[in-house]
């Protein structure tokens, strides 16, 4: 009789286990939305602060949204929102300088990327026009004085595309530089920043908040100053990148900086594909505006991410689902 009712306690607990077993996949599975059918995300992001920010974007959504895996990968500028309009990636990072290039198919992009969407804007980046302080450059046009070595910065990036529309509203072009006796480089901005350190770079261009961790330590080791973006050349810069905007460099930000530099300025910002279901982006973007300050800690530079930006549009409009989640938090108006 005794064996009979241990039998009898076993088969009991075993379908407790078993109910209780079926009631958490039951509820993990209320948990899990249908995204149409997305299980996977992948963010094209690039280096430095973008890497930082491709890798916490995919972060926050893996421990905010059951049932969708989000993966951040290297890229640049240009490359990640091709890589949304191939459908290689569903999130990435872009520079508002080159999403209209994007979405209109012009170059350096090849056909228009109809496909790309504004998720959120992140923060202002400023154009920094670095020299050697006693490089005898003072302006754009003193380029082709002598023989300089000078960086296009690389295909692929944001900077690239502005180090041309610099030069070109400037009436030089790559070739004039070569035939004063200088040098083209295409290089990153790690080389770019170890070249001149080392004098082998007399010019090179960042796209970056202020002041920047690069061009402080290369103030303190070679001496650099600013060149201004001003004038008809800012003007003719502008009409060539629609997505740049007039700015100032405060005077201080470096040291022995003692005046403001006019230039331009742009955002960073995460786009992502039209493919996205509406209520995922909306999912997504709440995710991210509610975790700015883990934004924000990522990096010094970072610091600068702001919810006033988020919902603005420069060159691509906003994902519906994120519109959706802005009107409501009264973040954007109708």
């Amino acid at each position: 009789m005794f064996k009979k009712r241990k039998v009898y306690l076993y088969l009991e607990i075993l379908l407790l286990a078993i109910f209780l077993l079926i009631n958490s996949f039951t509820a993990l599975a209320e948990d899990v939305k249908d995204y149409g059918g997305v299980k996977f995300i992948t963010i094209s992001s690039g280096s430095g602060d973008w890497a930082l920010i491709g890798g916490k974007v995919a972060e926050i959504i893996n421990q905010g949204i059951t049932g969708i895996v989000a993966t951040a990968t290297p890229g640049g500028g240009v490359v990640n929102l091709s890589r949304v309009q191939r459908g290689e990636a569903q999130m990435g990072l872009a520079h508002s300088a080159v999403t209209e290039f994007a979405l209109n198919g012009i170059e350096p992009f090849e056909g228009k990327h109809d496909k790309i969407r504004t998720l959120m804007t992140l923060w202002k980046s400023f154009t920094h026009v670095v020299v050697p302080k006693n490089s005898g450059i003072n302006s754009i046009s003193d380029l082709v004085g002598k023989p300089y070595n000078v960086s296009l910065s690389k295909p692929g990036y944001a900077q690239h595309v502005i180090v041309k529309a610099l030069l070109e509203a400037s009436g030089i072009t790559p070739e004039d530089i070569i035939n004063a006796g200088g040098v083209t480089h295409i290089a990153g901005m790690d080389d770019e920043t170890e070249m001149m350190r080392n004098r082998r770079l007399d010019f090179l261009l960042f796209q970056v908040v202020y002041p920047f961790s690069m061009i402080i330590d290369l103030n303190s080791g070679v001496g650099i100053k600013l060149i201004p973006i001003e004038g008809e050349v800012r003007e003719k810069v502008l009409s060539l990148v629609p997505g740049l905007i007039k700015e100032t460099i405060p005077a201080g930000t470096y040291n022995g900086q003692n005046q403001e530099i006019p230039t331009t300025a742009e955002f960073s910002q995460l786009i992502c594909s039209s493919d996205l279901a509406d209520d995922l982006v909306y999912d997504i973007t709440k995710l991210l505006v509610e975790n700015i300050p883990e934004l924000q800690a990522l990096s010094a530079s970072l610091k600068s991410i702001s919810e006033n930006y988020a919902p603005m549009a420069l060159g691509v409009e906003l994902h519906p689902g994120a519109r959706k989640y802005y009107l409501e938090q009264g973040m954007l108006k109708e």
